[in-house]
């Protein structure tokens, strides 16, 4: 296995983490998580050249899928999170009125 492989290899692995955290609702967690992985992402497209990042373009992929699939989970929490919340500030209006 090549250093460019071991290094994408990493950063999945990192990204499967975020599932985990996402599943396990540590929220807390998932921000330091994620900064973390984009640092990574960062680095590895400074110590690769693109012919060497093309050569394992399948596992560029499948980190491409993964981080979609993640970015689409969080988003589908959050937005379910605000919409809870907005159930709550209008139940209160409601309590409130009736006082």
């Amino acid at each position: 296995m090549t250093d460019i492989e071991r290094d994408l290899d990493f950063i999945l692995l990192k990204t499967q983490q975020l599932f985990d955290i996402i599943e396990r609702e540590e929220y807390p967690r998932l921000e330091t998580k994620e900064l973390v992985r984009q640092q990574l992402i960062a680095q590895f497209f400074l110590n690769y050249s693109a012919d060497e990042i093309v050569a394992v373009g399948d596992k560029l992929q499948l980190l491409i899928d993964l981080s979609t699939k993640a970015a689409e989970q969080c988003e589908s929490l959050f937005e379910q999170t605000k919409q809870d919340i907005l159930k709550v500030k209008q139940v209160n209006k409601i309590k409130k009125a009736y006082k």
